[in-house]
């Protein structure tokens, strides 16, 4: 195999995690909260006070979801399409990879966050997101 398909197969891979991490995210936001103001992230809770608790949690996934298919799309037709040989292969290998690195982060942030809203008790991580939030 090439360094382009193995890349390739770590962007379905790492966009297949994300979107099942967020899948549960949601899900167990959706068990945790009964009103907006539950939600400790600034703007996800903004959009739940203007367009409800539900709709914007299954909203929330699946633009996230969508941007996510995108994205790997986009990043696979790079690596893969003779068409795409105008962009240099640094850039395209550049951003594969830091597409992996962003997806494994985001995926791990979103196990912890799922932790914390089944049991309740917060963790190193979701602590760390907590301050972010309190910025």
């Amino acid at each position: 195999m090439t360094l382009y398909n193995e890349l390739s197969t770590a962007i379905l891979i790492v966009s297949g995690i994300m979107i099942v991490t967020q899948f549960f995210d949601c899900w167990s936001t959706l068990r945790l909260l009964t009103h907006p103001s539950q939600e400790r992230n600034p703007i996800a809770r903004k959009i739940m006070y203007r367009f409800g608790l539900r709709r914007s949690i299954i909203w929330i996934f699946w633009g996230w979801s969508a941007l996510l298919c995108m994205t790997a799309a986009v990043l696979i037709w790079l690596l893969t399409s003779e068409a795409a040989e105008i962009v240099p292969t640094w850039l395209r290998v550049t951003a594969a990879v830091g597409y992996v690195l962003f997806g494994i982060c985001t995926g791990i942030v979103q196990s912890f966050v799922v932790r914390t809203n089944m049991t309740g008790r917060f963790n190193v991580v979701t602590r760390g997101v907590l301050r972010v939030f309190r910025w």
